[in-house]
């Protein structure tokens, strides 16, 4: 019976080839967009989780605060890892890593690296697979390092790296060390990331000024204790901050506070100031996982309303079935057999679309590594029942209300079969409401990105050349160069800072400033004295910096700084820092954005600082190839231990915004496809419509119709649905895109006009998709159809 029941299926469809492509291609579609948005959200779920014990692992917080505001840091100073093991039996192993940029040397090429310094408690908190080598050991040794795969086969390609010498530059000598072990590369879905390990013990021997101090108020490197089961957390969090009191001297106790933050926490928590962690809305994954079931809704709705407009056709095969003694149960199971068969077919074809399209998705979002399909069986658990569902829907119509029909009301025409089914407008109105949601967010969120990219920013960031430096050697880096450079008249200026322009190298910001008794909070900029001159930033009081500056404690301030403060004339001023120092404002430069368009312009201090990790280079912008090669000369000239790396400084800006421009991309891609699959389903409706009524057409252009209402007949039916989804979706659209913008200190209006366009766009589509049916089916010849009559 069963068989029978497929070889039906099977044929029916054959019988309706133009139905069965829509129907199970959109479904596939559905199926596939849900499985790779699924992938990622369980990759950004898992983040971390890999780690044996991850739930007992944490890392430890400092946030300093005032009345005003509080600020979170990553770091802490470098006694406390021996006196929370010491004093704290709750506490099981406590690691140590600190982050800093270096160079290797292996046959006589140079690489830019990250070091991450360790102890010997690394591997007791984490999990990192070791691939080759004695981890262990290594990890301890006073002349070893730890490498990842990745490092591995770029130095060495396939010879054994165990035991091979490379160089660290380390304070501008090179140390020899042996490779002691490899460590497979870290999931993309780990925060923890390092290009290699240097066990303390290497590090303190090359480099002397770094050895662990006793001194609580350094901050340097970030804490990850792994604590014994059923901590509670308030408790050691009490304590520690308790213990602290008679521990840290009375200057550093004031507005101090320790937490433990779950490493699993990290991915999702707030961005944490000097963690090398990069942390991810978490309304973000709500998001994608909206669209996931958008798409699949859309494309569930499609299949459910081709079945149920496909299957009033079949009324007499139902009426002539019955005749010859079938039962209703039989009939149910007829044709809910058929839409498991054609949901069955369409979720592998979806498993095939998602295996081919997984690479380009990853593009997409912006990771590495290929999302795997069967890595996560449950994912396809929630599609099979998703599917199984749909099914069962699609299948209902049929299976249940048309079964039920004697054979003489079939045969009559006595009852309503015939009329258009109830529930396809509903669906129908639906999936032009959701359609409509993600087309409106798409307008939008592309004109918020083009408003970031077209906004002035303060300083010309055009043709601004940027390399990076260590920053003991930032001053000495940046003179040679100018000395090297002075006769390009292709360079129109060449200048430093220690923080980064692309909003991410702000190392000193939310920090208080005092003055005339009031006190305030912002940042503070260290920059070679003619970077206002070199990036055009106005100066609109005052004098400019000059190279003396720095013994004089002369700086710089902005607008917002002015204003903060409630100054008419700021010039000579003095404002008192949070260090102990104190500073002459010497002149007044008009707000610029130092950070990204997220944030306003805080009060900022730019102070002559010899400490530079960034050089930029004011070029010409005509035959940028050889200026390049001219920059590169002169940088082997002033750093021949250096690789020569460098970015254009307005691409580095444009990298801020990397994560909103992904979620764009990804709604974009999503109103593509919802626009498709809802005006796929809307074409099959419409041939489903044309065919059934193609007498009642016949009948009217023989009494005089003309083509154009006989097209407004056809179509206005459906862009009823059409119109009454596009109602709904307008205010829907209006408060997520208002929740969305939330997020951005500058940023667009939500303008009705753009609402009305989006809107009529999408009529538009969708009448053009009605009428072509409706054209097709209103030209036709009357004969063909009324001949049998």
């Amino acid at each position: 019976m069963l068989k029978n029941y497929f070889k039906i299926a099977w044929r029916n469809l054959l019988k309706g080839k133009l139905y069965s492509v829509i129907n199970i291609t959109g479904l596939a579609i559905g199926i596939a967009c849900c499985l790779l948005i699924g992938l990622y959200i369980f990759q950004e779920l898992r983040y971390d989780r890999f780690h044996e014990d991850a739930d007992r692992i944490y890392r430890v917080n400092l946030t300093l605060a005032n009345e005003a505001k509080s600020t979170t840091i990553a770091t802490t100073p470098r006694p406390l890892a021996d006196m929370l093991v010491n004093q704290f039996p709750e506490v099981g192993s406590i690691t140590s890593l600190e982050f800093e940029d270096g160079v290797i040397r292996y046959n006589n090429e140079l690489s830019n690296i990250t070091f991450a310094v360790t102890d010997s408690n690394f591997f007791n908190v984490f999990s990192f697979e070791i691939k080759a080598g004695y981890a262990i050991s290594s990890i301890s040794s006073p002349n070893e390092v730890l490498i990842p795969a990745s490092l591995a086969k770029k130095l060495f390609d396939n010879e054994n790296p165990i035991g091979k010498v490379i160089d660290l530059r380390i304070n501008e000598t090179f140390y020899p060390a042996t490779v002691g072990a490899v460590i497979e590369n870290p999931p993309s879905y780990s925060s923890i990331t390092h290009d290699i390990l240097i066990p303390e013990p290497l590090w303190q021997a090359a480099n002397p000024r770094s050895s662990r101090s006793s001194n609580w108020g350094t901050m340097a490197g970030v804490r990850y204790a792994k604590l014994a089961p059923n901590t509670d957390l308030k408790q050691l969090s009490s304590d520690l901050n308790e213990a602290m009191i008679s521990l840290i001297p009375e200057r550093f106790r004031i507005n101090r506070e320790y937490s433990f933050q779950p490493l699993t926490d990290i991915h999702f928590g707030k961005q944490v100031m000097w963690s090398q962690t990069p942390t991810v809305n978490p309304n973000f994954v709500l998001i994608a996982a909206i669209i996931a079931f958008v798409i699949l809704g859309i494309s569930c709705i499609n299949f459910t309303s081709l079945s149920i407009g496909y299957s009033s056709r079949r009324t007499k095969e139902i009426g002539m079935r019955k005749v010859i003694g079938a039962e209703r149960k039989q009939l149910i199971m007829q044709f809910w057999s058929e839409t498991f068969f054609i949901a069955l077919i369409s979720l592998i074809l979806g498993l095939f679309f998602t295996e081919i399209l997984s690479p380009y998705f990853s593009a997409l979002v912006g990771d590495t590594t290929q999302f795997r399909l069967f890595e996560h069986p449950a994912i396809l658990l929630i599609i099979g029942i998703i599917v199984l569902l749909t099914g069962i829907l699609a299948g209902s119509y049929p299976a249940i209300y048309l079964s039920k029909f004697k054979p003489s009301q079939v045969f009559q025409k006595q009852s309503s079969h015939n009329s258009n089914h109830k529930l396809i407008p509903v669906l129908t109105t639906i999936q032009f409401s959701l359609a409509v949601v993600l087309i409106v967010g798409t307008v939008f969120m592309n004109n918020q990105m083009q408003l970031l990219s077209d906004k002035n920013l303060g300083f010309d960031d055009e043709y601004v050349v940027q390399l990076e430096t260590p920053y003991r050697e930032g001053e000495k880096i940046l003179q040679v160069l100018r000395n090297e450079l002075s006769n390009e008249t292709s360079i129109r200026g060449i200048s430093g800072s220690w923080n980064s322009l692309d909003g991410e190298g702000v190392s000193f910001n939310n920090i208080p400033f005092q003055a005339d008794g009031k006190e305030i909070r912002g940042s503070k900029f260290g920059v070679s004295s003619n970077l206002p001159e070199v990036l055009d930033i106005k100066l609109l009081a005052g004098n400019p910096l000059s190279e003396t500056d720095e013994t004089t404690n002369e700086v710089l301030v902005n607008e917002a700084l002015v204003r903060s403060f409630g100054w008419e004339n700021a010039i000579g001023k003095r404002i008192d820092g949070a260090f102990d120092e104190s500073y002459t404002v010497k002149g007044v430069v008009q707000n610029f954005h130092f950070q990204s368009l997220h944030k306003v312009i805080s009060p900022l201090i730019l102070e002559p600082n010899e400490a530079l990790t960034k050089i930029y280079l004011k070029v010409n912008g005509q035959q940028l190839s050889s200026t390049i090669n001219t920059i590169e000369e002169a940088w082997i000239a002033s750093a021949p231990d250096l690789p020569f790396q460098f970015s254009f400084l307005n691409d580095q800006i444009e990298k801020q915004y990397q994560s909103d421009q992904k979620w764009v991309a990804m709604v974009q891609a999503a109103s593509y496809l919802s626009i498709l699959l809802s005006c796929l389903g809307l074409f099959g409706l419409a041939t489903l419509a044309s065919s059934k009524r193609k007498k009642e057409i016949s009948i009217r252009k023989v009494m005089g119709a003309t083509v154009s209402s006989i097209v407004f007949l056809l179509s206005k039916d459906f862009l009823k649905p059409v119109l009454i989804g596009l109602i709904i979706a307008m205010p829907i659209s209006w408060y997520m895109l208002t929740i969305w913008l939330q997020d951005f200190a500058y940023k667009i209006e939500l303008n009705p006009l753009t609402f009305f366009i989006a809107g009529m766009t999408t009529i538009l589509i969708a009448l053009l998709t009605v009428s072509w049916q409706s054209i097709k089916a209103a030209v036709a010849n009357p004969v063909e159809s009324l001949r049998s009559e």
